[in-house]
């Protein structure tokens, strides 16, 4: 696989780097539309509203939006875990939007390059899905996860269709 611009990264990398996003991306639009359904308004609307908030902002949003409106607690239970999904990435997401990479101790694998590396008595304040002292990121993981995201939020909006919470 060919090197991007000299560093560990290759074509490969950057492709599934791009299609983790946009899995969040999609799901982001989906849960805007959730949001926009339920409130009977127009999604551009939801969409100027919420377009400072993160995954994790529209998440929330969207679960205590559905809480409010009281509806049944299966239906809330299965949207949350839906949305359990991504959430267990969002780390994963945040380090390949913000983190320059670089050769994992472990094979075949990178790992975001930090600039602060804490102590290792240091725990994070959160962990979400992959912890990096397990290793590194290999093509195998990223396309694992890529594909998960993928094949979920397509059960998701399939669930959402057929409950009746997003217009079609």
């Amino acid at each position: 696989m060919e090197k991007v611009h000299g560093e560990v990264l290759t074509e490969r990398h950057l492709a599934l780097f791009g299609a983790i996003l946009q899995c969040f991306a999609h799901y982001e639009l989906t849960i805007e539309h959730v949001i926009a359904a339920v409130l009977q308004t127009d999604d551009s609307s939801i969409a100027i509203l919420m377009r400072h908030l993160d995954f994790i902002g529209k998440r929330s949003a969207l679960l205590e939006l559905l809480q409010r409106r009281s509806i049944p607690g299966d239906q809330w239970e299965r949207i949350f875990a839906f949305l359990a999904v991504p959430r267990s990435h969002v780390e994963l997401r945040e380090h390949i939007a913000h983190s320059t990479w670089v050769a994992s101790p472990e094979p075949r694998s990178i790992q975001p390059n930090w600039i602060l590396r804490p102590s290792p008595g240091i725990e994070p304040s959160h962990h979400l899905g992959h912890k990096l002292e397990e290793g590194g990121y290999t093509l195998e993981m990223l396309s694992d996860v890529a594909a998960k995201l993928a094949h979920s939020h397509a059960a998701f909006r399939a669930y959402l269709a057929e409950a009746g919470l997003i217009r079609s």
